[in-house]
């Protein structure tokens, strides 16, 4: 058995039964990528459904540490084969399966040092696929047979095998943001008219509410599935009419719905505020590496796109910190007050007065001080329609926690930020999503130059990315031996929080920070041990 120290793994896959809903799609996604990497590995699967008319869900609870190696190799198979055949981009693969936590989960649980650090490789095919990406498919196919190869490296055990798919735990349910405001909504409602109503006497049928509001957004889709959850639940008993459920989904609705603080307004009764457009063009784009990925996010002897520091430039060294890169997201509302969001990387996880709750990495629930302390400052004050501060959060229960705390404390370094003017901000909500992906995977997120960056975290009094030294950007090493070889001046980290362990690497940067780059010590070693 596992330490008790460590959480048993489970994954919860959620839908209106597998093969016959129509609300089904993530949960097939999920079930055909585990599918495919059965496949990969000679395995077969059984369907999954459930029960008529019912509504249940389902997950995978592992309590050994081998079965929960067997589970992420397999699935990391499946994502390989659906990368390579486009089943699923890289985007897709982020939200459903391809994030750090796998590793960081993996170290945690005790696995061996080469499982751990094959899916924090894996981690990188993006880089490779956004960087290089005539080398995608042999990284992928690398990827593959290093997988199957760690797969058949762990011994079948009969008295640990078990049957994967077990009962839903409720807990998770319980805890969503929705639970409590949906079961106030529902026994008001009271649709079975019972009397004397007990609090929880529809506990069973909010559970399923909240997943239906979770998973649908038309309000007539969320009245169907609630009159029939019902319907099946009561029977006879239950007396509403569809007219009903639609008074009650468009109630359910409501809470997620952004409060009237994020209507934004060029003109009486504009629309309220895209949270995904927000999300996007806030989003911190991707730092290429200072030399080039090559197969398996090992470097080549090459400069990123040939380009370096010019002799004109002076190259800025800063910490890279080894955390969750992070934003908040600060809104002016048309009444001049200031609303924030708070972020991951590719993630909006919290808004003020929790319309958004999202607990992972407790990176919200750290940072709302921070953003509450930001909405009161002089900054507030200036004439901006949006502002968004980058922080890496740290410490606490991240991979390199114990780098920098030997209690898990968290903390956090602002690194960059930028403001949007009102003209700029409507014309860029304007555009259709993909544009706004665009604008800012080309660099036209307009961040503040070095020296007012610096100015703007001391007038905030806020913690900041280490600056380590400005060099001339002639005197800066090109070469890879060279590079390593000035790295090694950094090696001992200067955010130590409780302890100060080895630091993640450098970002090197322009002034005006058009031209930047990360410089990883994992990178450097990974290529000298090939």
């Amino acid at each position: 058995m596992i330490s008790k120290q460590i959480k048993p793994f489970s994954l919860s896959v959620r839908g209106k039964g597998f093969f016959v809903s129509k609300r089904k799609i993530e949960t097939e996604k999920r079930i055909q990528t585990l599918m495919m990497g059965m496949r990969s590995v000679g395995a077969g699967i059984c369907d999954l459904a459930t029960e008529k008319g019912g509504l249940e869900k389902l997950k995978i609870e592992l309590t050994e540490r081998a079965e929960t190696e067997k589970l992420f190799l397999t699935l990391a198979l499946g994502v390989l084969d659906s990368l390579e055949h486009g089943a699923m981009d890289f985007e897709q693969a982020y939200r459903l399966f391809l994030r750090p936590y796998i590793s960081q989960y993996l170290e945690r649980l005790g696995s061996r040092e080469a499982i751990v650090e094959f899916f924090s490789d894996l981690c990188m095919l993006e880089d490779v696929a956004r960087l290089v990406p005539d080398h995608l498919n042999a990284s992928i196919e690398s990827s593959r047979q290093e997988a199957l190869n760690l797969l058949k490296s762990i011994a079948a055990d009969e008295q640990t095998e078990k049957f994967w798919v077990n009962n839903f735990d409720e807990q998770r349910s319980r805890e969503h943001p929705f639970f409590e405001k949906t079961a106030v909504i529902i026994n008001e409602w009271n649709p079975a008219g019972i009397d004397p109503l007990l609090c929880e006497e529809y506990d069973r049928e909010v559970l399923e509410a909240v997943r239906i509001l979770v998973h649908n957004e038309s309000v007539q889709e969320i009245a169907i599935q609630i009159y029939d959850l019902f319907k099946h639940r009561f029977g006879i008993t239950f007396y509403k009419r569809l007219a009903d459920c639609e008074q009650v989904a468009h109630d359910l609705a409501q809470l997620k719905t952004p409060c009237p603080s994020l209507i934004h307004s060029c003109e009486k009764g504009a629309a309220p505020m895209d949270f995904k457009k927000i999300n996007s063009l806030t989003k911190y784009p991707s730092i290429q590496t200072y030399h080039q990925l090559g197969e398996r996010g090992r470097l080549n002897d090459t400069l990123t796109d040939s380009v370096g520091f010019n002799e004109s430039n002076q190259a800025y060294i800063y910490e890279k910190v080894d955390g969750e890169n992070s934003r908040i997201i600060l809104l002016r509302t048309p009444d001049d007050e200031i609303d924030y969001l708070i972020g991951s990387r590719e993630e909006l996880l919290y808004a003020k007065g929790d319309r958004i709750g999202n607990p992972y990495g407790n990176i919200a629930e750290f940072l709302k001080p921070l953003a509450e302390q930001l909405i009161t400052s002089d900054f507030a004050d200036q004439d901006w329609a949006l502002a968004v501060i980058y922080q890496e959060s740290y410490g606490g229960k991240t991979k390199a926690s114990k780098n920098y705390s030997d209690r898990k404390t968290q903390s956090y370094r602002a690194f960059d930020a930028f403001t949007l003017n009102q003209e700029e901000l409507d014309r860029l909500l304007s555009l259709p999503p993909e544009k706004i992906a665009e604008w800012r995977e080309h660099d036209h997120q307009p961040f503040y130059v070095d020296e007012q960056k610096q100015s703007l975290f001391e007038r905030l009094n806020l913690q900041a990315a280490p600056l380590l030294e400005t060099v001339n950007g002639s005197d800066f090493p090109a070469s890879f031996e060279e590079t390593f070889a000035y790295l090694k001046k950094f090696e001992t980290t200067q955010v130590g929080i409780e302890s100060a362990g080895k630091a993640e690497g450098i970002v090197v940067r322009t002034a005006d920070r058009k031209f930047i780059r990360k410089i990883r010590f994992e990178d450097y070693e990974r290529t000298f041990r090939k």
